[in-house]
């Protein structure tokens, strides 16, 4: 009887400081919530502000896409237009070639 006198002390101990420790809690909880009373017209609007925000951001980012694909395609019809260019100095440069082997040729069977 003494041994479960002294456990039923003991776990009377052990409720009460539980039931003090969920009391804290409770508090905490009534004092957080009671903390943002007042600010719902200041969230609606930082909410509004980050809404905003954010269909800008996502505007802004398809500017820049087109924007990124508009100097992307303007470089490569420049590159494209150099390499016509080249192509063509090379063809000429072939020829000019060809007409110079040509004329060594007929120049040295004339001899």
């Amino acid at each position: 009887m003494t041994a479960a006198t002294v456990h039923l002390n003991e776990l009377n101990k052990q409720v009460e400081a539980l039931t003090r420790q969920y009391e804290s809690f409770v508090r905490t909880r009534q004092a957080a919530t009671q903390s943002y009373v007042g600010y719902d017209k200041q969230i609606v609007q930082l909410r509004q502000r980050v809404d905003d925000a954010q269909q800008r951001v996502e505007m802004l980012m398809a500017q820049q896409g087109h924007m990124i694909e508009t100097v992307a395609i303007n470089h490569l019809e420049a590159r494209r237009d150099r390499l016509v260019a080249q192509q063509l100095e090379a063809r000429y440069g072939v020829a000019a070639s060809y007409d110079r082997a040509a004329r060594a040729q007929g120049g040295a069977g004339e001899k």
